[in-house]
């Protein structure tokens, strides 16, 4: 999926559970024309989801460079971000219409992510600006469209219950008080 012409974005699900805190995105990405050297970065974001469609802009990632064909670059938020659980976002990348960067596809729509989560089967472009297009393969004569999903992975920690936490907080507070009782027993 050439990054030059329009922005690209694929849709992700998380799982059940109390939430979720996004530790990273890992993205396939490459260069289609090493010869001809890239103007800029890649920029990339988190959005809403917005009646299936990329929405609002919800946390932005670090920029990317790639040098090679396929790369598998790990690009971790620029601030915490909380992912509600069971709900869907978007990962939005762009580029400089002067560079030649690419986001590397698959035809395997087996794509999962986490347990219980998923990921879209097909990737969208956004141009012209505001209008999501599905990316897909014309299928040949009396073939359909094939889907077109961009190579994804999303590496979340669960959120702890709130009450686990509190119940944690609890055990080291016990804790706590059992070691000043032996400090003060011993010292007697």
């Amino acid at each position: 999926v050439d990054l030059t012409d329009s922005p690209v974005a694929i849709q992700f699900t998380t799982g059940a559970g109390p939430g979720w805190q996004l530790d990273s995105v890992l993205l396939n990405l490459g260069r289609f024309d090493n010869s001809v050297p890239a103007a800029g970065d890649i920029d990339a974001y988190l959005a809403l989801d917005n009646a299936g469609v990329p929405g609002a802009l919800f946390s932005f990632l670090p920029s990317a460079a790639p040098t090679g064909l396929q790369e598998e670059i790990t690009l971790a938020p620029l601030l915490s971000t909380q992912l509600v659980a069971n709900t869907s976002y978007w990962v939005v990348t762009a580029a400089d219409v002067n560079d030649t960067y690419l986001w590397n596809t698959t035809f395997d729509l087996s794509q999962t992510g986490l347990p219980g989560w998923s990921i879209g089967d097909t990737a969208y472009g956004g141009y012209p600006a505001g209008s999501w297009t599905p990316l897909r393969l014309p299928g040949g004569p009396g073939q359909p469209d094939v889907d077109l999903p961009t190579l994804l992975a999303v590496n979340a920690s669960s959120v702890p219950v709130p009450s686990a936490l509190a119940l944690n907080a609890l055990g080291l507070a016990v804790l706590g008080l059992g070691a000043a009782r032996c400090r003060r027993r011993s010292a007697a």
